[in-house]
C-alpha cells in the first residue's frame, strides 16, 4: 500500500499532542514511526492506534497474508483521510485514529501493567486512557480500585454499541483534542450532577464548579443524554434492563457507590 505523503492536516507547534502530553515525552523516547513504514520486511503500519506513558500502539498489516479483510476499512479511511500530524526535532507524532469492531469478538486479551499500581494507597496523580477516566480522576481526587470499576462500565458499553459513551472531544484550530471540561460535561449529561462531597475531595474541582457544586465551566450540559434514556442496539426485552442496570451499579459519581468486582459477578444480568 502506498499512503498518502501529502494533503493531510498539520498540527500546530504550539499545540501538544497525545504522547507530548506526558511529563516523560522527550524526543527519543518512543520508536519514531511513520504510516506506510514496513517493519522487518514483513509488517507493514497501517495507522497509530493509540498511546500511553512509555509506547504507542500502531495497527501493522502482514505482508505475507493476503486475506486481512479487517484491515480494510481502516486502511480505507487513511487513504482518503489521512492523519493529522506534525514533526518534534525530528520525531513525527500522529494523530490516533479508532479502529472498527469485527464482527465477531474473540477472547479479551488483558495486557500492559507499565503503570499499575496497588490500591491500598491513595493517589490522585492521572490514570487510565482519557476516554475511560473516572470522576475522582478528572477533578484530581484520591483514587483506588473504583476507577477499574468505571473503566469497566465505560469499556463495555465500546464492546456491546460499538461506540464510546464519552467521547470528550473538543476541536481547536481545526483538529480534535481531549477536553477535560467536555469530558465532565458528557458525565453529567448521562448521569446528572455530581454530588457536593466529591467535589469537595477534588483539587481541580473549582476548574468547572462553583463552590455550591453548579456547573459553572463555558460548555454546554449535552441535553437529553441521560444513561437511561439512551438508546442501546444489541440487547433487548429483560437482557436490556439488566444490562443497563449493570452498566449503571459501575458509572456512580462517588467511587464509594459503585460495586466491587465481587459484587458484580453476582450481578443477574451475567447469570442470564
Amino acid at each position: 500500500m502506498n499512503f498518502p505523503v501529502s494533503g493531510f492536516p498539520i498540527i500546530p507547534d504550539g499545540q501538544r499532542w497525545e504522547e507530548e502530553n506526558y511529563e516523560l515525552f522527550k524526543p527519543g523516547y518512543y520508536y519514531p514511526v511513520n504510516i506506510g513504514d514496513v517493519l522487518v520486511s514483513k509488517y507493514q503500519i497501517v495507522g497509530k492506534l493509540g498511546w500511553g506513558s512509555t509506547s504507542t500502539v500502531w495497527l501493522a498489516r502482514d505482508l505475507d497474508i493476503f486475506d486481512q479483510t479487517l484491515l480494510t476499512d481502516f486502511a480505507a479511511a487513511e487513504m482518503e483521510g489521512p492523519s493529522p500530524r506534525k514533526i518534534v526535532d525530528g520525531v513525527p507524532i500522529y494523530a490516533s485514529r479508532r479502529f472498527g469492531f469485527p464482527k465477531a469478538l474473540g477472547p479479551v486479551v488483558l495486557g500492559d501493567f507499565r503503570s499499575a499500581v496497588k490500591g491500598e494507597e491513595k493517589r490522585n496523580h492521572n490514570a487510565g486512557p482519557d476516554i475511560y477516566r473516572a470522576p475522582e480522576v478528572i477533578i484530581k481526587a484520591d483514587w483506588s480500585y473504583p476507577v477499574d470499576i468505571w473503566n469497566v462500565g465505560v469499556l463495555i458499553w465500546d464492546l456491546f454499541e460499538g461506540k464510546h459513551l464519552f467521547c470528550n472531544l473538543n476541536e481547536e484550530n481545526g483538529v480534535l483534542d481531549y477536553s477535560t471540561g467536555t469530558h465532565l460535561a458528557e458525565i453529567i449529561g448521562a448521569l446528572g450532577p455530581p454530588p457536593l462531597d466529591l467535589l469537595e475531595r477534588g483539587i481541580r474541582s473549582d476548574e468547572w464548579f462553583h463552590k455550591d457544586g453548579t456547573w459553572k465551566a463555558e460548555i454546554e450540559i449535552p441535553e437529553d443524554a441521560s444513561l437511561d434514556k439512551l438508546e442501546v442496539r444489541y440487547v433487548e426485552g429483560e437482557h436490556k434492563t439488566q444490562f443497563m442496570h449493570f452498566v449503571r451499579c459501575m458509572l456512580q459519581w462517588r467511587p464509594e457507590d459503585r460495586k466491587t468486582a465481587k459484587e458484580l459477578l453476582q450481578h443477574p444480568w451475567l447469570n442470564l
